[in-house]
């Protein structure tokens, strides 16, 4: 059953559920040279590159992009990515993003953050996302996983609906005490990619989780 999230909203600088400090280090500011674009995160490395996933309209348009991290005490430098792929068709499912960042271009100050695996919710209610809202440091929220509403486009959904500049923030639930992701916020009226469609595109693009 396609599921809709209702958020209990939890603001944190610093995210601090149980099980779920590294979704914190993982979480990136995506902009462009004249705006913030949204959230990104973390989802493989290869030991040249980072790889982010986040949604296809916020680097929809064409130009220079840059991550930015906020899992230390202070942020990181912006640092430029490459858009590897990129998938939008507005009010869709088909809205994803893949930013490839070559270490070469890591801020060297900062520590490489873990990655977070991409990994179906089989039944678990409780949920989390992680992004940052308007452009500003990331916030954390805690929610539960209930029914789609009648419009539903084939998305995970979560209430009460994200701020602008959290599309491509993560859905992510612990289990066994580590954190997976299982979602990609897309839209102000609270729809997620849902992880079959990431996996679907990720294959389509050669990429391995």
């Amino acid at each position: 059953m396609r599921t809709l999230l209702i958020l209990t909203i939890l603001l944190f600088s610093n995210i601090c559920f149980a099980g779920l400090d590294d979704v914190s280090s993982s979480i990136c500011r995506i902009q462009s040279n004249t705006h913030i674009k949204g959230t990104g995160v973390i989802f493989k490395k290869d030991g040249k590159n980072i790889y982010v996933l986040t949604a296809g309209h916020v680097v929809e348009d064409e130009g220079t992009y840059y991550v930015q991290f906020f899992g230390q005490t202070y942020p990181s430098r912006p640092m430029a990515v490459e858009v590897l792929n990129k998938i939008y068709q507005e009010n869709t499912i088909d809205d994803l993003a893949v930013l490839k960042l070559d270490l070469k271009n890591w801020d060297e100050k900062y520590l490489v953050p873990p990655t977070i695996e991409i990994k179906e919710n089989p039944g678990i209610k409780t949920v989390y996302t992680y992004g940052c809202p308007q452009g500003g440091w990331p916030t954390g929220y805690k929610g539960y996983l209930v029914d789609a509403p009648l419009n539903d486009i084939g998305a995970t959904y979560f209430y009460p609906t994200p701020h602008k500049g959290r599309s491509g923030s993560g859905l992510f639930f612990e289990q066994n005490r580590r954190t997976y992701l299982q979602g990609t916020v897309i839209l102000t009226n609270g729809a997620a990619v849902p992880t079959w469609k990431i996996r679907e595109k990720l294959k389509e693009w050669k990429i391995n989780e």
